[in-house]
C-alpha cells in the first residue's frame, strides 16, 4: 500500500500544518501515513535526500519521491501531486 510521509522537526514552525494537511490527504486517498522526525531518524531522511523540513514524500513499493521540500502545499495541490506520482 502506498504511504504518505512527512519529514519534520520539533522546532519547525511550518511542520504542524504540513502534518495536518498530509494526514487529511492520506485519509482521503486511503494511503498509509507516517511522520519522521529528521533529528531522531537522520538515516531515513538521508535515504530520501531530505535536508529541510517540512518535506512530504510518497512511497509505493520500491519507488519513492519527495513531492515537496520546505513548503506546505494546500490539500488540492498535494492530492494532485500524489495522484500523478501514483497514477490514480
Amino acid at each position: 500500500m502506498a504511504k504518505l510521509i512527512v519529514f519534520h522537526m520539533e522546532r519547525c514552525p511550518n511542520c504542524p500544518l504540513a502534518k495536518k494537511v498530509a494526514k487529511k490527504v492520506a485519509d482521503e486517498l486511503g494511503l498509509e501515513y507516517e511522520e519522521i522526525d529528521v533529528e531522531e531518524d537522520m538515516i531515513t531522511a538521508l535515504q530520501y535526500s531530505v535536508a529541510s523540513t517540512p518535506s512530504i514524500a510518497v512511497e509505493d513499493g520500491n519507488k519513492s519521491e519527495v513531492l515537496f521540500r520546505s513548503e506546505v502545499p494546500d490539500e488540492n495541490t498535494l492530492k494532485e501531486a500524489v495522484r500523478q506520482m501514483l497514477g490514480i
